[in-house]
Order: structure tokens, then C-alpha cells, then sequence
């Protein structure tokens, strides 16, 4: 073999490793974006499902302390009115899907929604 040969040989072979390690890292590139693009989905369905949350439990326990203006004030218990008495089984499930929405909603004053919502990135 001539020394042109032999060089021309290692040029060809050069650029096809090349080549081999830039598509190598495209792929690479591509895996990187596509769960970049993943946990900023995910991150925005669970900010999402948070402010639902947050809007049913508020719009639960602002009932719930209707009801309880309306005893404090009138002596008047809405929820046992319209379900027939305090202890019925309705009445007891209303009261306690009132108390779980109040729980969510102490964390409403103690959650920091930046905190929770920071990318595995920023931490």
C-alpha cells in the first residue's frame, strides 16, 4: 500500500468515527429534550391537579362554614335539614368530606408553590 492510500484510509475511517459519535450524541441530545419535555408535563398536569384541588376543597369548606354561620346565627343546620337529621349516614359523609377539604386547606397556608414545583434540574 502507498502512503497516499494508507492516509487516505485514516481521513475515511476519521470521518466516519466522526460521524458514528456526532449521531451518537444527536440521540443522546434528543433523549436529553424529550425528558426535559416529560418532567415539564408532568410538572404542569400536577400544578394542574393542585389548583383543582385547591378550588374544590375552598369551594367544600366555604359551604361548610355557611352551614356553620347558619347554626351559629339561626340555629339552623342546613346539611342535617336537607339530609333528614344529623346522624344519618349522608349527613355524617357530608360533614366529614367538609373536615377533609378544611385539612387541604391548611396547607394552603403553609405550601409554597415554588417549592413544589421546581424541576429536578433546579434542585
Amino acid at each position: 500500500m502507498t502512503a497516499q492510500s494508507e492516509t487516505l484510509r485514516f481521513v475515511l475511517a476519521g470521518i466516519f468515527f466522526s460521524r458514528k459519535n456526532t449521531i451518537e450524541l444527536t440521540e443522546k441530545r434528543k433523549v436529553h429534550e424529550s425528558r426535559v419535555l416529560f418532567e415539564a408535563n408532568r410538572l404542569q398536569l400536577q400544578r394542574k391537579v393542585y389548583e383543582m384541588l385547591d378550588k374544590i376543597a375552598l369551594t367544600i369548606a366555604i359551604i361548610g362554614g355557611i352551614n356553620w354561620g347558619s347554626i351559629g346565627l339561626f340555629r339552623f343546620d342546613i346539611v342535617s335539614w336537607l339530609c333528614g337529621g344529623s346522624t344519618t349516614l349522608l349527613s355524617r359523609i357530608i360533614f366529614a368530606v367538609v373536615g377533609i377539604s378544611a385539612l387541604w386547606c391548611i396547607s394552603l397556608l403553609v405550601r409554597d408553590r415554588r417549592e413544589i414545583f421546581k424541576t429536578s434540574e433546579e434542585r
